[in-house]
């Protein structure tokens, strides 16, 4: 990878690089900016860039003469949320951000909920739910008919009661659904208070999508995480 960086850089060309060796290695490429990923893990929008690390011990059964206990013992400490800590932390006192990421189940485990849907903008009230928390909220049955002709039921929380609890600004006038990938959508924020069967439903694989019958196709966004009253 490193090699691939210093000869994008040299020859003035495009590459694709995980983010730690472009960081440890960014003094030495004066010609390369990123493009795509966003500065930091925050920045970057689309789950298809992110690059996971994992461990694959061998099978005992396959080959005996593996050490298997001993691959076992690393496993567990490696995705132990103690080692997971240090990995976050690796690199951010040089670098201002960490070279990598925990992300093993064990270190999730000891994380309070994350916020996985807000309201910002012109608001008086920025709220902000975990999963459980919108869940939680007063549900109602939607049926809508997808680009494909295929009908379906979704349930989730109508759309008009999660900005009523935000107390929408007098001068606020769109309302503007961020998807997870950055992509956008925008709606009159009269016409989505006004309409009773507009909901933020619950994917079957988490997160959430806008289900707002007779709107347009292009305004339903799936992996919404955040509307944003302008």
């Amino acid at each position: 990878m490193g090699d691939a960086l210093l000869f994008a850089n040299e020859k003035g060309a495009y590459t694709l690089a995980d983010r730690g060796t472009y960081l440890s290695m960014q003094d030495k490429l004066p010609n390369l900016t990123i493009l795509l990923g966003g500065n930091s893990l925050a920045e970057n929008k689309d789950k298809s860039l992110l690059n996971p690390y994992g461990l694959l011990p061998v099978n005992p059964e396959k080959f005996p003469g593996v050490n298997a206990a001993l691959a076992d013992q690393f496993v567990k400490w490696i995705l132990s949320p103690e080692t997971q800590k240090i990995i976050g932390g690796y690199g951010a006192d040089k670098f201002g951000q960490p070279l990598f990421y925990p992300n093993s189940k064990e270190y999730k485990a000891t994380l309070p909920p994350a916020i996985a849907l807000k309201i910002t903008g012109k608001v008086g009230k920025e709220q902000g739910w975990t999963e459980a928390d919108v869940k939680a909220q007063k549900t109602q049955d939607v049926k809508y008919t997808n680009s494909k002709g295929v009908t379906a039921t979704y349930t989730g929380v109508p759309i008009s009661e999660l900005l009523a609890l935000a107390v929408p600004a007098a001068d606020a006038k769109t309302v503007e659904f961020v998807a997870s990938d950055g992509f956008i959508a925008e709606a009159s924020l009269a016409d989505i208070q006004a309409c009773k069967d507009c909901i933020v439903a619950f994917q079957a694989d988490g997160g959430f999508n806008t289900v707002m019958p007779n709107f347009a196709k292009n305004q339903q966004v799936k992996n919404l995480i955040e509307m944003k009253l302008k």
